[in-house]
């Protein structure tokens, strides 16, 4: 599967309804709680100083790693999920007192073209979280990455067995996907839907094999619920050269009122007065509709309370059958309840753009 069709699927279409903690099955629940343990055990038997989590999202590891003490970094390329995630460095800064953060648009693909990534060595861990590794487009670029930087890595993926490839496809069904199909493949178990999800679970033996031959050591290889986790050591020096690209967005629409799906982290401990615990895949969709306050502030009307801090992703749809679209990334200044039973958010647009406002409202 291309880069962009990937990106596509995860950005604009229905691939963000993975990260809904509602979706979750118990199965798939078991796996991610077990996830964070096995990398806990990988860290501390590496003694690694730098954690690069590749497909982050919003940063899901984010306050795992700097409350263990180490620095981050994280990779994306969904633009409005890396938007997220630069807000909540803002207060991730905050609460940590200025640790070493950052979060990046970029491709596993081209990891080597992260210069500041050329002299980490042992120091770093490159983290594959719950099988983002099944989706890379190039496994064999990635791997060369990894090979001239001189970095360690850590996947955590699906097993291809009978009750793993079930509990796989209870977790797509309740995600929404329609006409899931599995394809076994030399490497592992591939699943496809008509929405245009597709992803593969490598088998253990050719994932162990493949990064074996090319250099790698296996320094340990856990066991999860219906996954596992592979920890993959490499000792050699970086060596890399960089080029950095870019992308751009042109819309054009009218009127003042939008309707808008908003996306947000429900159980997010850096915003939560309570501080309760971060939820990994804590993101919830609300429809409602979008007003213009003032440039950079708008009026989210809707059935749901949001509460204050809360980072949001609002999906604004420009047409009536939502074929133009936008993304607007902000957090929740105030919200406040109506007789009818709605509610109505104030959200700050973080960065806001003045050529895609004025396409959203002008």
């Amino acid at each position: 599967m291309h880069i962009d069709e990937i990106s596509s699927f995860y950005g604009e279409d229905r691939g963000w309804l993975m990260f809904d903690a509602e979706k979750l099955t118990p199965e798939i629940k078991a796996y991610l709680e077990a996830e964070v343990a096995a990398l806990g055990q990988v860290v501390e038997q590496g003694g690694y100083k730098r954690l690069v989590e590749v497909g982050c999202g919003w940063g899901r590891y984010l306050d795992w790693a700097l409350s263990a003490g180490l620095s981050y970094v994280g990779l994306d390329i969904v633009p409005w999920l890396v938007k997220m995630a630069e807000l909540r460095l803002t207060a991730a800064r905050v609460k940590y007192q200025n640790p070493l953060c950052s979060v990046h648009l970029h491709e596993a693909e081209k990891l080597a073209e992260l210069p500041f990534l050329r002299r980490s060595g042992q120091e770093t861990l490159v983290w594959f979280p719950f099988n983002c590794f099944g989706n890379v487009s190039k496994i064999d670029q990635v791997i060369d990455s990894l090979l001239s930087l001189g970095l360690d890595c850590a996947i955590s993926t699906f097993k291809t067995d009978a009750v793993s490839t079930k509990a796989r496809r209870e977790y797509y069904e309740s995600c929404g996907y329609k006409n899931l199909s599995t394809r076994i493949v030399r490497s592992g178990l591939i699943f496809n839907s008509e929405e245009g999800f597709h992803a593969n679970a490598y088998n253990r033996a050719f994932l162990s094999d493949y990064f074996v031959r090319r250099g790698f050591s296996l320094r340990s290889d856990l066991d999860l619920p219906v996954g596992y986790l592979m920890h993959f050591t490499l000792s050699n020096k970086p060596q890399s050269s960089s080029k950095l690209g870019s992308n751009s967005l042109s819309l054009a629409v009218k009127e003042s009122t939008r309707r808008a799906v908003a996306c947000f982290i429900a159980n997010d401990s850096l915003f939560l007065p309570e501080n309760a615990p971060a939820d990994l895949l804590g993101m919830k969709e609300v429809v409602g509709e979008l007003t213009q306050i003032s440039f950079g502030r708008v009026s989210f009307r809707s059935a749901c309370a949001i509460g204050e801090g809360t980072v949001l992703r609002l999906h604004v749809s420009l047409t009536e059958d939502s074929t133009l679209h936008a993304d607007l990334v902000g957090h929740v200044l105030d919200s406040e309840s109506f007789g009818d039973g709605s509610f109505e958010t104030v959200v700050q647009i973080a960065s806001a753009d003045k050529l895609l406002w004025e396409t959203i409202f002008g």
